[in-house]
């Protein structure tokens, strides 16, 4: 059998859908202030969704820090998030 999946990719994601991604990998739920400042925080975000709903996202943070005179992020933290199909 073969099956294949469609998927879009957005660049936004609610504070119900991200707290229900952490949930369906077993990270705890943050609190809707927490969560809400994660999202608005993030320098780069991407969502997947399948079906019209957020299957998965990825987020980078950085610190903004200038490297050689080129602005290049002197720190990056990147979460991917994946829930099962």
């Amino acid at each position: 059998m073969i099956s294949i999946l469609n998927f879009t990719f957005g660049s936004s994601v609610t504070v119900e859908e991200y707290n229900a991604l952490r949930a369906a990998v077993g990270w705890r739920i943050l609190s809707t202030r927490q969560a809400r400042c994660t999202v608005e925080n993030s320098a780069f975000l991407v969502t997947a969704l399948h079906e019209g709903k957020v299957v998965g996202m990825a987020r980078a943070i950085t610190d903004g820090g200038y490297v050689s005179g080129f602005h290049l992020p002197q720190s990056l933290i990147l979460s991917i998030i994946s829930t099962p199909l």
